[in-house]
């Protein structure tokens, strides 16, 4: 692990705690592109861009907290992008309550600065609803060849179901993440499996729905991960599937739901 990258990380860390807040704002890249999934449940505002989007984004926080810390727990190498696993706590400004809670933040470091990619948040578990849309035999066989894939990561502790996939598929990691990667083929889709398997002590993948029309199957799925460090959180993502001739042929990762609806000329 980069000594560097850890460092300028918890750098940051100690002047959020200090309440320095504005060595905190100017330690970030000036292109830096943060966001939170807490504040876009919030108000839908989830997305901040440069040292001027970081203070919009301290600002929301000073008005809800009376105070919040930040305790990293770990520090996980996960090639371009450096992971902390943190427990935070805070106490609400309006109800005084005292709220604990563990969080995974992706960094990416460029040019000696920190620059924040994404928040991914440990939720309350909870019943989720599962819809299908779409109809005919197609989208259905569809569905049921994503789901078969699904399965067979799970039961194999992340082996790629081969016969699932077209020999030249093609898989596009998140557009917002700090390495917007392709990967090329079966191989392809393995060496991506086994750089996640790197990241994480344990990890698994629970579909929670599947949006089926045509050749595209949306799937939001919720990844349950669990680092080095023994803490474990769940993150929610969807990706967006098409298929030919029963095999899946393209692969995009997205964030929400609503991205990859977009990428896949749907509409909730």
């Amino acid at each position: 692990m980069s000594q560097e990258k850890k460092e300028l990380a918890g750098a940051q860390y100690e002047r959020w705690n200090a309440e320095d807040y504005e060595a905190w704002s100017n330690g970030f890249d000036p292109d830096v592109q943060y966001f939170s999934s807490v504040t876009a449940s919030l108000d839908g505002r989830g997305e901040f861009h440069g040292h001027e989007g970081m203070r919009r984004f301290l600002e929301g926080y000073r008005e809800a907290w009376e105070w919040f810390q930040l305790e990293p727990v770990e520090y996980i190498d996960a090639g371009a992008q450096l992971v902390a696993v943190l427990r935070t706590s805070g106490q609400g400004r309006e109800s005084g309550a005292v709220v604990k809670r563990e969080v995974a933040r992706g960094w990416i470091v460029s040019r000696g600065d920190c620059n924040p990619m994404s928040e991914l948040p440990n939720p309350a578990r909870g019943p989720r609803s599962r819809r299908t849309r779409g109809v005919g035999a197609m989208s259905q066989e569809n569905g049921e060849s994503v789901r078969r894939a699904v399965e067979r990561f799970n039961a194999t502790g992340g082996d790629v179901a081969s016969e699932c996939y077209d020999p030249e598929v093609v898989f596009t990691t998140r557009p917002d993440g700090p390495a917007h990667l392709t990967y090329h083929g079966i191989e392809g889709l393995r060496r991506s499996v086994e750089s996640v398997k790197e990241a994480w002590a344990g990890l698994g993948l629970e579909a929670v729905e599947f949006v089926e029309t045509g050749e595209v199957v949306v799937a939001t799925f919720l990844w349950h991960l669990r680092a080095r460090s023994g803490v474990e959180m769940d993150v929610e993502e969807t990706w967006a599937y098409w298929l030919r001739d029963g095999k899946i042929y393209r692969v995009e990762q997205h964030g929400t739901k609503r991205e990859a609806l977009e990428a896949a000329g749907l509409s909730e």
